[in-house]
């Protein structure tokens, strides 16, 4: 019954997608369809909407003023890119850290150097980090 619902939910929910011309309402469907997985949506969504840039500053609001609706709204819009990071991050996790795995990765600069990292379990908490060379905009 519960998958149901949420299936008629969803559907209610995708039907408005192209009508949405509400930035709260906008930014509430993005953090909605970022925690079902239903990420072309979440795109959609995030790349119709407006923010306001004030320096370097960007908010989202029906207005130009700064008040508790546009800080919720700003949450929600930051909170859609943030739980596709957290969920990235959790998959990783999930296939990278066992009592007997390990792994390597490898970054690489556009100058072409290269650097590895092994990950195994007796580092996997351990921050690593390389200097790279000729990476663009730096």
């Amino acid at each position: 019954m519960y998958f149901l619902l949420q299936e008629v939910t969803l559907k209610f929910l995708k039907s408005s997608v192209s009508g949405a011309s509400n930035t709260y309402a906008t930014a509430l469907l993005a953090y909605t369809f970022s925690l079902v997985g239903e990420e072309d949506i979440r795109a959609q969504l995030l790349k119709h909407s407006v923010a306001t840039s004030d320096g370097s500053l960007l908010h989202w609001s029906k207005s130009e003023r700064a008040d508790s609706l546009a800080v919720e709204t700003s949450s929600y819009m930051l909170l859609a890119d943030t739980v596709v990071a957290l969920q990235a991050l959790a998959l990783y996790a999930t296939r990278v850290i066992s009592p007997h795995g390990s792994s390597t990765v490898t970054v690489q600069s556009a100058g072409g150097t290269k650097h590895q990292l092994d990950v195994n379990q007796h580092n996997t908490l351990l921050y690593q980090d390389r200097a790279l060379q000729d990476v663009p905009g730096k």
